[in-house]
Formats: structure tokens, sequence, C-alpha cells
């Protein structure tokens, strides 16, 4: 019968058992900083994409010389 390494104390482990606790622990914490920092760079292409579209709207409108111009900026 199989024992339950997760609920195991460090010294009640077995090495094998401490090599499963150590590489559960690492892929943890790698697919957690990953998570993080892809939240990161999604959040700041938004903020650049939002950033670029207000910079170019703002051109457009400088350069507008009738009505019908502002309407093609929106």
């Amino acid at each position: 019968m199989s024992r339950n390494w997760i609920y195991l104390t460090w010294r009640e482990k077995t090495w094998n058992e401490r090599g499963q606790t150590v590489l559960s622990w690492i892929l943890a914490l790698v697919i957690t900083f990953g998570m993080f920092i892809g939240g990161l760079l999604v959040l700041g292409m938004a903020i650049d994409g939002t950033d670029r579209y207000r910079a170019e709207h703002d051109r457009c409108l400088k350069k507008a010389e009738n009505g019908y111009d502002i309407k093609q900026c929106h």
C-alpha cells in the first residue's frame, strides 16, 4: 500500500518522497511566477495599445480640416 506523501513531515518521508515534494514546490512556484509575469505582460500590452490609439487619434484630430475628417478619426 502506498503512503500519502503529501501529509507526511519531512523526517517521515523517504528520499524519493522528498524529491517529489521539492519538485512539486518548484513546479508550483514556476507556474505561479509565470502566470504573474504573463499577467504583467498582458496588462502592459493593453496599456501600450490604449496609449498608441489615443496618440493616433489625437494626431488624426489635429490634422482634420472639416467635419468629415473628424468623423473619420473615430
